[in-house]
């Protein structure tokens, strides 16, 4: 059996934590032969690790610092997360959030909660006060598209999010040069998000399109959180359309 790479070894460390924990929790999990190769001990300074870290993990996680804790993260989308905090039938606080997504800032958490509640996403329950007292998932809509593995057919989805409309945004943008970018293209479209990811992973599934990994270094802000997240927590920049 091939071993595994580092890289490999904390992304499967991350995906059994939400896609992230604080640096120091990590040597004690990644097992003494990995700490070996490594250098490091299990318990060790969190700059220590961070520094030795970062030239092996081939840039597919992220470094974060709040306050005095280090954090690693696998790319991912933090409205997805906060999303996963949430469930139509069991509440969240806005304080309980932000003590599970500890890397986050609260004024992060705002801005996410108020695209979220903006796009239909997630409701609130006020209290007396008019005060946010609960946040609730909204659940599925009548409006969302819903995959059913194979190629979307134009019957099962409301007329505003066809396939025929993704196409031919795509078309606009293509223009010959065949790699389009996501975030474009979800610009362009300007649906929902879970419509938008829910669509373009269909594609991606039945082998109509190809996406591919997004090179951050050549992305704005704005772009890089425009990318699809996809199941494996990398990040996605770019698509083109099989012929």
């Amino acid at each position: 059996m091939q071993e595994k790479s580092i890289p490999d070894v904390i992304q499967e460390i991350l995906s059994k934590n939400k896609g992230f924990m604080a640096i120091s929790q990590l040597p004690k999990m990644m097992g003494a032969q990995v700490r070996q190769k490594l250098g490091i001990k299990s318990k060790e300074a969190a700059k220590i690790l961070v520094k030795k870290l970062e030239p092996v993990l081939e840039d597919r996680f992220i470094f974060r610092k709040k306050g005095n804790t280090f954090y690693v993260l696998a790319p991912c989308d933090p409205a997805e997360l906060v999303m996963a905090e949430l469930s139509e039938d069991k509440p969240a606080k806005v304080s309980e959030i932000a003590g599970s997504l500890k890397f986050l800032k609260k004024s992060e958490i705002a801005a996410i909660l108020t695209e979220l509640i903006n796009s239909g996403r997630v409701r609130v329950e006020l209290d007396e006060k008019f005060a946010v007292k609960k946040i609730f998932s909204a659940g599925k809509t009548s409006r969302e598209v819903v995959p059913d593995g194979k190629k979307p057919k134009e019957s099962d989805k409301p007329e505003e999010y066809t396939l025929a409309k993704f196409k031919a945004a795509f078309d606009e943008l293509d223009r010959g040069k065949i790699f389009v970018k996501i975030a474009e293209l979800r610009r362009k479209l300007n649906w929902p998000r879970e419509v938008f990811d829910r669509m373009l992973r269909s594609l991606r599934d039945n082998e109509t399109a190809q996406i591919y990994l997004a090179d951050e270094s050549t992305m704005t802000p704005d772009e890089i959180a425009d990318c699809f997240i996809d199941e494996n927590n990398y990040r996605m920049g770019t698509m083109t359309w099989n012929v």
